[in-house]
Formats: C-alpha cells, structure tokens, sequence
C-alpha cells in the first residue's frame, strides 16, 4: 500500500481540493463571499479627505463545470493585500480590489460590490444647531475578460406624511370654526394655514447608477431634493420645522419616487450617458398599516427621461 506523503500536506500539489473535478459538473455563474463586514480606507465621498468605512462587502465569480470550488482564502488575501495602500475614491477600490481577487483565483471574471456607513454633518436646522444625517454608500465592479461595468449608489433614510388623511383634518377644523359662528369666507382662509394632520413614515430611497460620470455628493443631492431626510440632534423646534415640512409636501412613497427620477433627470442630463442603467427603490414603513410600501424602476436614463411628462 503506498504511502501518503502528509508532510507535504501543505503544498498544493498535494491536494488541490478546490481546483478537482466536483462528481456533478454544472456551470455556476455565481460563487462567493457575501456578508463580510471590513473596514475600508477610502477617500471621503463628500469631501474627499481619506476616512475609514465599515463596509460590508460581497465578491463573487463564475465558476467553471469542471471545478469544484472557489479558493475562498484568496479573496481574504485580496482583500488584506489592500490595507496598506494609500486611499483612493470607492469606485477605484471596488475596481483594485476586483483586479486582485481575479488574478488570484485565476478566473476570467469577477464582481464586487460593497455597501458602506456613512455619517455626514448638515446644517439644516432653523436652531442653527448641526446635525447628523446616517447614510449608505454604494459601490460595485464587475470585470468580464476586459470588459469593466462600474456602479455607484447611495441610501437615504426619509421620512413622508400620507396626504390622505389631511382632509379628514381640514373638514373637521372647518366643523369646528362653522360651530362656533365663524362665517365660511374666513372658515376658509384659516382652514389653508392650519397645522395639516396626517400619519408619519419612516422610508429609505435607494438610487444606483452604472456610470463613472456622477458622484455620491450628486446622488445624494437628488435625493435631498426630492423629499425630507431624516436627521439626528434636533431641537424642540428643529423636530417642528422638520414635521412641519413632511406634512406640508405630503408625499406618497410614489411622489418620492417620481420626484427623485424628476431630479434625476435634471441634474444628470449631460453628464452620463442615455444606455447608462439605472435603478431606483423607494420603501416606506407604514406606521398604520402592516405592511410597507415601494415603487421601483429600473431601465437606462433615456428610458427614465422619456418617462417622464
């Protein structure tokens, strides 16, 4: 009987379990490591100062009929192998860390995306009071022989006020105003300046565009300018100014939606191209209902510009 040789157990040669031939053979476009949290030394999206980021990175690959497995320690080793390299826009490092993780597992194509915390200081308050808003930052490459697709995006928590209650408030007020004798010509201007009343959610608008000819700092922009971000350290006040804003806009999770694809449209117009891919997801947790609402697209920019009437 031979002998095996264990003390060459280390060497490759020995058994390279993950480069054999699995007993079923099945093409699999899409083997990898998801859910790894890591913290990333990048430069600042918004400000461009380097910074640290906990990301949570998934790296994934095709994987050939005729091999069992990926090398999963490679895509470690790809992944450590940048830490000591200086800073460099997110889009650069999901592109650096795609490249490396390719040539080490030898294969043909790859994909990385990563979603990392982001914490920006804004000074939107009335108080004059700064605050803090808590977004994601999104990046993704995906490399296919020499083929390069690069993908930014960005999550931001909103909150919006369901107009279909506020009439309900405004004819109650009318009700009250008509009891206590007060003619209908000034029921009615006190009815358009009073407090509207309607139930409040908290939502997240999520905008992904494949193209290296926008920003976050952009991205964040439209959204900024769609609906309310939510925001942490407000004042009694600031908590008001704030309400007050989500209920006078009144937005369904729909209206937030068109409202980005609106914003987007201008402020991308010229800048990317029209076959770019886009998506957008707009979710909204109901706080008087079970269940969430969202709305959806996701076409190329020309699409989404001719959409829109």
């Amino acid at each position: 009987m031979p002998k095996i040789p264990f003390d060459n157990i280390a060497d490759k040669l020995f058994a390279d379990i993950p480069s054999s031939v699995p007993d079923v053979e099945a093409y699999l476009p899409k083997v990898g490591v998801s859910n790894r949290p890591h913290y990333i030394s990048v430069l600042d999206p918004f400000n461009k100062k380097p910074t640290r980021l906990l990301a949570n990175i998934v790296t994934s690959f095709d994987l050939p009929a005729n091999q069992r497995g990926l090398h999963m320690s490679r895509i470690e080793a790809a992944l450590h192998k940048m830490a000591s390299d200086e800073p460099v826009e997110i889009s650069q490092y999901t592109a650096k860390l795609c490249e490396n993780a390719k040539k080490l597992q030898d294969q043909k194509n790859c994909q990385v995306e990563l979603w990392a915390d982001y914490e920006i200081e804004v000074d939107k308050n009335k108080s004059g009071r700064p605050s803090y808003e808590l977004l994601k930052v999104y990046s993704a490459t995906a490399q296919t022989d020499d083929k390069k697709d690069t993908a930014i995006g960005i999550t931001v928590p909103f909150i919006n006020a369901c107009p279909c209650t506020q009439r309900w408030g405004m004819k109650a007020f009318y009700e009250e105003l008509k009891k206590a004798g007060y003619p209908d010509e000034e029921i009615f201007q006190l009815v358009e300046k009073a407090p509207l009343q309607a139930h409040t959610n908290r939502g997240e608008a999520t905008i992904i565009v494949h193209s290296d000819k926008t920003d976050h700092k952009t991205l964040y922009k439209i959204v900024e300018n769609s609906t309310v971000i939510i925001r942490e350290l407000l004042s009694g006040q600031d908590e008001h100014f704030t309400v007050r804003e989500t209920h006078q806009k009144g937005q369904f999770c729909e209206d937030v939606i068109r409202e980005i694809m609106s914003n987007l449209s201008n402020m991308l117009d010229g800048k990317i191209p029209a076959e770019a891919k886009i998506k957008i997801h707009v979710e909204v947790d109901e706080s008087v209902h079970f269940h969430n609402l969202f709305a959806q697209v996701e076409d190329t920019f020309g699409v989404i510009r001719k959409s829109l009437n």
